[in-house]
């Protein structure tokens, strides 16, 4: 199965968009994975050194971690978490704290594995057919627990 990715980003929001291929040291069953990772900061300008340090630690992680999809990617939202309370836990007030919304896919095998935190929305398009992934249940701030979505 082949995809296509077309990104759309509001003007108003600072986002990033990272591919990342399969590393050399990998976990067995992620040799061909492509993760894709598109991350809104909500109280910076840009991403910042420290930001883009997290995720390149946090990709590893995913490509490091055995097991299902789902499994790898629990890990990289799960640790991209706790580098936002640690960070946020040195700042003073809620309205000083970093948060991001962040939509993730991974293209395993002819299955796309989506997974959201915070308020974002994909829209994945499909044998002419326009379908959004967006659950109204998530909290716009996000609490670090992915949705998730499959694609045969």
């Amino acid at each position: 199965m082949k995809f296509d990715l077309s990104v759309f980003q509001s003007e108003q929001q600072p986002a990033s968009m990272l591919g990342f291929n399969s590393p050399k040291q990998r976990a067995r069953g992620r040799e061909d994975d492509l993760l894709l990772v598109f991350l809104s900061p909500k109280s910076l300008s840009e991403p910042s050194d420290w930001l883009n340090r997290e995720l390149q630690e946090h990709v590893s992680a995913f490509y490091k971690t055995s097991g299902s999809v789902t499994k790898a990617i629990r890990v990289f939202v799960d640790g991209l978490n706790r580098s936002f309370l640690q960070e946020n836990h040195h700042l003073d007030t809620p309205e000083s704290w970093q948060t991001a919304s962040l939509s993730l896919g991974v293209i395993h095998q002819d299955t796309l594995f989506l997974a959201q935190v915070g308020a974002s929305q994909v829209l994945v398009l499909s044998d002419g057919k326009i379908e959004t992934f967006f659950h109204e249940t998530v909290h716009p701030e996000g609490r670090g627990n992915p949705h998730f979505l499959f694609t045969p």
